[in-house]
């Protein structure tokens, strides 16, 4: 993460009612794209559907990524 975008979002992870609301979010989404993937059709999907959930799984690392990039 670029220093600057780091920056940018530091009040965003540090708001402690916007943290809990943005990794709630990023907890239903898993869950609704882990059903979605019980019925998933093909293996382009299946990868498809595992990379949105890696993705929204990046959120509960983002205040602490944040705060070691912002200084750096």
């Amino acid at each position: 993460m670029h220093r600057e975008l780091a920056r940018t979002l530091v009040h965003f992870v540090n708001d402690p009612y916007t943290n809990e609301a943005y990794l709630a979010y990023a907890s239903d989404r898993v869950e609704f794209l882990k059903n979605q993937l019980v019925s998933a059709r093909s293996l382009e999907e299946v990868k498809e559907l595992q990379g949105r959930i890696n993705e929204l799984r990046r959120f509960e690392t983002l205040r602490d990524e944040v705060l070691q990039h912002k200084d750096t």
